[in-house]
C-alpha cells in the first residue's frame, strides 16, 4: 500500500490521500486503487484536489512505475524508486525527471525513451510483477 502527499500552494498543511494498492496518473486524472476513484486533476500547471489546489504531490514510499497504452499494452517496470514527485506537468523519480505531460496531446512522454503513454500506473516496490487492471 502507497500513500500521496498533496502540498498545497497556500502553504497550508499537506493533505495525504491513501494508503491505497496503486495509484493511475490518466492522462490528466490522477486515480486512486482498483475503483479508480478521481483523486486529482491537472490543468492550467497545477493540480485540483476537491476544490483544494496544490502545487505537487508526492510519494516517500518505496514504488515502482509502469505505462499502460490506450490498446492495454503495458511497458516494463520501472525502479524501485525511493522518492516519487509531480511537480506540475512533470514526473521525477528519485530526482530524475522520468516523464512530463503533454497537455495538448493527454499523454505521459516517458523522458529516457521519448516514447507516449496515456496513463503511468504507481505501484508499491514490493508487489513486483502485479500490474493493476
Amino acid at each position: 500500500m502507497i500513500q500521496l502527499r498533496f502540498n498545497s500552494m497556500a502553504g497550508t498543511d499537506p493533505r495525504v490521500v491513501g494508503p491505497a494498492p496503486f495509484f493511475r496518473v490518466e492522462g490528466p486524472l490522477l486515480q486512486q486503487g482498483p475503483g479508480r476513484e478521481v483523486v486529482g486533476r491537472y490543468f492550467d500547471h497545477h493540480w485540483e484536489m476537491g476544490g483544494r489546489y496544490v502545487s505537487s504531490y508526492e510519494c516517500a514510499d518505496a514504488i515502482r512505475l509502469h505505462f499502460e497504452g490506450p490498446k492495454g499494452e503495458v511497458s516494463e517496470a520501472y525502479g524501485p524508486f525511493q522518492q516519487l514527485r509531480f511537480p506540475n506537468g512533470s514526473c521525477y523519480a528519485d530526482r530524475v525527471l522520468f516523464a512530463e505531460f503533454a497537455e495538448d496531446e493527454a499523454y505521459w512522454v516517458h523522458r529516457a525513451a521519448l516514447t507516449k503513454w496515456p496513463v503511468i500506473v504507481i505501484s508499491p516496490a514490493d508487489e513486483t510483477g502485479v500490474r493493476p487492471l
